[in-house]
């Protein structure tokens, strides 16, 4: 089999005008009617190669009009065919999710350098120009274990997961709200949020409730997520969760794409609903963070609301306006994690279900080896994506980690009238509770209750999740049918997901709370990324557990 040579005008950026190995490629004679490089066509002609798909098609004389949005970047990208038509090659996929543009720096913006390769070639190409080859064990098989074990195993490694449950997505992936919130990700800890936070304690139906125990862990995260309750914090921390989320956005159209993937996904946006004028007028803070981020936003008055969302004409309940966010998407986190998990076993990804780990073994800086109830496992990399209880096993390797469980709950109902049902996410800012169509179905969930690692179903806290349904959406489902869920969400004090290297042959991707169906494909690509030696396409400089101790 010939090794396929990437043709890129006289270099490329990423091999030096050299195949992998430092072997010069041979010279040979461009195919007629084939397109090597749409920016070398682009740069002769003034005209993008692939203007039928190009979003911005212009002379290629001005450097502050690229040719196309696919090459607006610093530096000359790399080869993007390789001697393979224009109409063979595939769809082109954008820089920014649907026209936005990227959240990442110049020097990063290689995000569609493997996307305009052929996708026949890419598992084979990225093993030749990375340190591939590499037996990689995940621990956790979670939305955020399996998105990152299919993607390491496109890189080109041999790739192990170990799940307790008899499947993947059976803990917090299972029954989650099942929003795709890009443009909604923010962190829990924010200005005003205490005296808010005194007042859900009271409240009868409120989204937060506190079940004090004898647990150092509580109260010290307690407080971490009090200081980061400031202005100044508020913004760093949701600039970090934006930029992951929008990379993941970025990333979602790839999946989507993958043959056999279903999971009731929907693409209409979130509406952000404001039953109050104050939650309307405090609403800037989050607006000035999706300006500077360029993530597209309306904000909607009553009649606006009802014309995004038709069924908020049934509610009972007033309400003031909205914040919508037309970009971000819904769908079944357990359905994707699940159809995630069978691609990955058809890219050799080995998943060993009902595995339960005991213990992890050091020796020096390093990871040795996993302990299960099925043997003893071992890799060359290791990456911990356990969720809620990382910090369990993490502590005998002499790493802190501040996640705490935050208990959430759901209720999956049956659609009766379609016509007054919801079409994407509501979330009710008031009893924070997000109302999502998936399919034939309601996904309502929310609320948030401390108390460590108890999975307790209280059927007290099935009032918030009720009363907001009821009152937005009286008529669209059969809330007597019902399926009523909890599970723990892993929370940082900042709301930021901790991903990076931790020791040298450890790596973690955890800690995403509310939104690790939202960053599961950005944090899963990044994390391949760093375990391949490749520089992430954003930057994860202040994602790591090293912010802790800054």
């Amino acid at each position: 089999m010939a090794v396929p040579v990437l043709i890129c005008g006289e270099s490329c950026a990423l091999t030096g005008g050299r195949q992998p190995g430092n072997r010069q490629p041979q010279a040979r004679a461009r195919p007629a009617g084939r397109v090597l490089c749409h920016f070398a066509t682009a740069a002769t002609t003034g005209r993008c190669a692939a203007e039928g798909s190009c979003r911005r098609a212009t002379a290629a004389s001005d450097p502050a009009q690229p040719a196309c949005r696919r090459h607006a970047q610093d530096r000359h990208p790399p080869a993007v065919r390789t001697g393979v038509a224009a109409d063979e090659a595939g769809p082109d996929l954008p820089v920014g999710p649907r026209g936005r543009l990227p959240v990442y720096s110049d020097a990063r913006r290689t995000v569609l350098r493997r996307a305009a390769i052929p996708r026949t070639h890419l598992a084979f190409f990225r093993r030749l120009v990375t340190d591939a080859g590499m037996r990689v064990l995940i621990l956790g098989g979670g939305v955020i274990g399996t998105t990152s074990a299919y993607y390491l195993a496109e890189a080109g490694h041999e790739v192990t997961v170990l799940e307790r449950q008899p499947g993947a997505g059976l803990e917090t992936s299972f029954a989650n709200a099942g929003e795709l919130s890009y443009g909604y990700a923010s962190p829990w800890a924010g200005p005003g949020i205490p005296v808010k936070a005194i007042k859900w304690l009271l409240m009868t139906d409120g989204p937060l409730v506190l079940r004090p125990k004898l647990d150092p862990k509580m109260w010290i995260w307690g407080l971490q997520m009090l200081a980061n309750c400031t202005h100044a914090a508020y913004a760093r921390n949701k600039g970090r969760m934006v930029r992951l989320a929008d990379y993941s956005d970025a990333q979602m159209p790839a999946l989507r794409a993958l043959p056999g993937l279903a999971f009731d996904g929907r693409e209409q946006g979130t509406l952000q609903l404001f039953r109050q004028q104050k939650q309307l007028d405090h609403a800037g803070d989050d607006i000035a963070v999706l300006k500077q981020y360029g993530v597209r936003y309306e904000v909607l008055d009553p009649k606006g609301c009802v014309a995004a969302e038709p069924g908020l004409a049934t509610a009972t309940a007033p309400f003031v306006g909205g914040l919508r966010l037309p970009d971000d998407d819904t769908g079944d986190c357990q359905m994707f994690t699940e159809g995630m998990a069978k691609i990955a076993t058809q890219r050799g990804v080995a998943f060993h279900f009902g595995t339960t780990i005991r213990a992890i073994e050091k020796s020096g800086g390093a990871i040795t080896g996993v302990e299960t109830d099925r043997g003893r496992f071992t890799a060359d990399a290791y990456v911990l994506a356990l969720g809620s209880y990382s910090p369990r096993l993490a502590r005998d390797l002499g790493l802190t980690l501040p996640i705490y469980p935050i208990k959430g709950y759901s209720l999956t109902v049956p659609i009766t009238d379609e016509t007054v049902a919801p079409r994407s996410t509501i979330m009710d800012e008031t009893y924070k509770v997000a109302t999502t169509r998936l399919g034939d179905r309601i996904r309502v969930g929310g609320t948030a209750e401390i108390a460590g690692y108890d999975l307790t179903l209280h059927e007290s806290r099935r009032g918030p999740l009720d009363r907001s349904l009821r009152e937005l959406f009286p008529a669209a489902g059969d809330a007597a049918r019902a399926s009523y869920w909890c599970g723990l969400r892993p929370m940082t004090p900042d709301g930021t997901p901790i991903l990076g290297k931790a020791l040298s042959n450890l790596y973690l991707n955890t800690g995403h709370g509310t939104l690790g169906w939202t960053m599961a494909a950005g944090s899963g690509r990044v994390l391949a990324d760093l375990v391949s030696g490749r520089e992430p396409e954003i930057d994860t400089s202040d994602l790591g557990l090293g912010r802790y101790s800054a």
